[in-house]
């Protein structure tokens, strides 16, 4: 988005509903990462519980 659509904007809806959007993107950006990563997280606990059951067992 280029700053004349940004002023475009602001001009016709007003600086907080866009600041709102703006944030609300930020927001939900920010969100998805930590909901990957956990993800990843997630599964390399699996994975390395996994692994250490099967030396206890062995």
């Amino acid at each position: 988005m280029d700053i004349n659509a940004i002023i475009q904007a602001v001009g016709s809806v007003g600086f907080p509903i866009v600041a709102c959007c703006g944030l609300f993107y930020l927001y939900n950006e920010t969100i998805t990462k930590i909901t990957n990563t956990l993800d990843l997280l997630n599964k390399s606990v699996e994975l390395l519980a996994e692994e250490l059951k099967d030396k206890k067992e062995g």
